[in-house]
């Protein structure tokens, strides 16, 4: 997948499972930024047992309201955290 921000342009290759209860668990992403015609590894990779970095919850099986949790955790580069505020709202953001 490929993102362009202020133009430049990002690549990000992530590792996620479906476990067997329904929760999608997030194992780490490679992501790279392309800087001065060469692709740069970014500070926010990172992969789950590696240096310290732990696995996350991308999606839980079975959300309630007021559910907060890691959804990716390695020290000083990727530490996202989810709260689950409705289970029912739709959101609408400019494409």
């Amino acid at each position: 997948m490929s993102r362009y921000l202020t133009g430049t342009v990002a690549a990000l290759v992530a590792v996620g499972a479906l476990a067997l209860g329904g929760v999608a668990w997030y194992f780490g992403e490679d992501s790279c930024d392309y800087v001065k015609g060469e692709w740069v590894r970014s500070d926010g990779s990172w992969l789950a047992g590696v240096d310290a970095a732990r696995p996350g919850i991308i999606m839980e099986a079975h959300p309630r309201v007021g559910d907060v949790y890691q959804q990716e955790y390695y020290a000083g580069h990727a530490e996202d955290m989810a709260e689950v505020l409705s289970l029912h709202a739709s959101v609408t953001v400019p494409s």
